[in-house]
């Protein structure tokens, strides 16, 4: 499995506005031959031009799903960073 701890992806997309919501890595685990990435859900509150990045809330503390449920099939990984006490 290529993917990583620490790492944030792109969970889903909104359609509507093509907006990314993103999963924050936390732990991966096998469950019966299940692989499954667990984590909290990132939802982006706004948009910055200046940082060309998103701040995004916490949504959902723990999450846990199959890789191949990610959105982004790529396996690209996005940094997650605070700034101002916001991420």
């Amino acid at each position: 499995m290529c993917h990583e701890v620490g790492c944030v992806y792109v969970f889903s997309v909104v359609e509507e506005e093509c907006v990314p919501v993103f999963l924050h890595v936390k732990k991966i685990i096998c469950a019966r031959d299940v692989w499954l990435l667990c984590g909290c859900m990132l939802v982006p509150v706004t948009f910055s031009t200046a940082y060309h990045a998103f701040a995004v809330d916490v949504c959902i503390d723990w999450l846990a799903v199959k890789p191949r449920q990610l959105s982004d099939h790529t396996k690209s990984k996005h940094d997650l960073f605070c700034l101002n006490g916001q991420h």
